[in-house]
């Protein structure tokens, strides 16, 4: 069976991935001895083996000539990945190194501490690197992922976009209704000499009002819901089996992003003021002897 091998560094690999964690079975090359193996879950079912099972794997060495060593079965694991599980399976790169005849590196794994644009740093480390060695971001390694990815970043758009209408229609009902209840009020206000543009102004500025103490609330009670579904999870075992083949995990927990909360006051305080146009035009249109006399 065609599957790719990995020869890592193990202590490396603790500091740079989950795999070790992902163990459902023996260690990752912890115990002593040579020739260890680390097989995915799924494709240890598949071929019938266990822990201390033999595996004869067969590839080129570094002649270009086919070359046989056998392994034995240290460990089991079972990632999110179910697709990653089947094909991949783990071997110690000193091992593979002995037995290929010659010191193999293909893949560096960089990981950050912080949240970063993969875009931008890939295109920064690929201009500090030599030519024949190519940087990919992690949608590239894994395209399928990153389309998911890419697919949930518009539909966020969408249903944001969604929200905004709703915020901007509700608005507008609302100062609507206020204008309608108050006509007399702003009737005499412009029978007493209050020009057009303090009226327009003072519609608008009542109307950001709204933003100004419905937004806060609103990132407070998110932030408070988000930190809630940050402990328990969101529960998606029901799809658990198509999740996996993507990657991701049944249960998800998400993280709090601080600078989206800018970003959705801004969004917030901008349809509030868009909100206010119509409201407030409706407003200059009142006659002040038809709205004192409640017309």
């Amino acid at each position: 069976r065609a599957v790719r091998i990995m020869g890592v560094w193990p202590e490396d690999e603790r500091a740079q991935t989950t795999l070790p964690m992902s163990l459902v079975e023996g260690d990752f090359f912890e115990s002593a001895g040579r020739n260890r193996l680390v097989i995915g879950e799924k494709l240890a079912n598949r071929l019938g083996l266990k822990l201390r099972s033999k595996v004869v794997l067969t590839f080129q060495d570094a002649e270009g000539t086919l070359s046989r060593a056998s392994f034995r079965v240290s460990g089991i694991y079972k990632t999110l990945n179910a697709t990653w599980d089947e094909f991949h399976l783990y071997v110690h790169h000193k091992d593979l190194e002995h037995t290929t005849g010659a010191p193999l590196v293909h893949e560096l794994l960089i990981r950050y501490n912080e949240t970063v644009d993969t875009d931008e740093k890939t295109i920064e480390l690929a201009s500090a690197l030599p030519e024949d060695l190519s940087v990919m971001s992690w949608k590239h390694v894994n395209p399928e992922l990153g389309f998911a990815d890419d697919m949930m970043a518009i539909m966020l758009v969408l249903v944001l976009g969604i929200i905004m209408m709703a915020l901007l229609f509700g608005i507008i009902n609302n100062m609507l209704m206020a204008i309608l209840e108050r006509r007399r009020e702003l009737g005499m206000l412009m029978a007493v000499g209050m020009n057009k543009g303090k009226l327009f102004l003072m519609i608008l500025l009542e109307t950001l009002m709204l933003g100004f103490v419905g937004g806060p609330i609103g990132i407070v009670l998110g932030d408070l819901s988000t930190r809630i579904m940050m402990r328990i999870g969101v529960d998606l075992t029901s799809k658990k089996e198509g999740l996996a083949e993507l990657g991701v995990q049944s249960i998800i927990y998400p993280e709090i992003v601080p600078e989206y909360y800018i970003i959705i006051a801004i969004m917030v305080l901008t349809t509030a003021l868009i909100a206010s146009i119509l409201p407030a035009l409706r407003a200059l249109k009142l006659n002040p002897v038809e709205a004192i006399r409640g017309q």
